[in-house]
């Protein structure tokens, strides 16, 4: 389990404090307590292939429920080793037409992730448009949107929800969409336990972002 926080600095930044990097504390998304603090762990944030910067991860804990999760500046994914703005510009690149090849070769990344990242996206996706199929059947018609159109619209729909966090909060785009998704937005998170998502607020929608991977989650988020 993973709670994303708004962070003002970059990663270089956030690096260079090591242990005393300052972390507000948060609350507790099962019974709204104010967490304390428990150790942390040490974690690489890679921003390509060849180079990464060590980061400490603090852990809250909640005395009432016992949970103790990974406290993530918005400059990360939940299990991504890679910064989440390499990854949301390597996924928007390919949705706006980018093959797979030239997107890893200008950013200097490695194909099999950026495939992984995108495939990971087009699967949120196509449940996205299956959902808007199912709300057209249940009024009568239906929605004539290709995969392709599915996977552009709900990056819109990412993209235009940040929109007042970024002047507020003075975030860059995607560490934005980090923050406000919880980290749901390409994270392998079991949907018993991930957040509610504000990008699609239903119960059913919450599995939009939210796909179960059994080969990922083993390590720490």
């Amino acid at each position: 389990m993973a709670i994303v926080w708004v962070c003002g600095q970059s990663v270089e930044q956030y690096s260079a404090a090591g242990k005393d990097v300052v972390v507000p504390r948060p609350c507790c998304r099962a019974c709204g307590t104010s967490m304390g603090f428990c150790s942390g762990y040490w974690r690489q944030v890679w921003l390509s292939k060849d180079f990464s910067l060590p980061i400490w991860v603090r852990r809250g804990r909640c005395r009432r429920c016992g949970i103790r999760p990974a406290l993530l500046p918005s400059f990360c994914s939940p299990y991504r080793r890679y910064a989440v703005d390499v990854i949301g510009s390597a996924v928007e690149a390919h949705v706006e037409g980018t093959s797979l090849r030239a997107i890893a070769t200008g950013a200097g990344l490695n194909e099999p992730a950026v495939r992984l990242w995108c495939r990971r996206f087009r699967e949120r996706a196509e449940v996205a448009l299956a959902v808007v199929a199912g709300i057209a059947a249940g009024f009568g018609g239906r929605a004539g949107v290709v995969a392709r159109a599915a996977e552009a619209a709900v990056l819109s729909a990412l993209q235009a929800g940040v929109v007042v966090m970024c002047e507020t909060e003075s975030l860059e785009r995607w560490p934005a969409i980090s923050v406000w998704t919880g980290g749901m937005w390409l994270a392998p998170l079991n949907i018993d336990c991930a957040p509610r998502t504000r990008v699609f607020p239903t119960a059913d929608e919450q599995r939009l972002m939210s796909l179960i991977d059994p080969d990922e989650g083993k390590r720490p988020p």
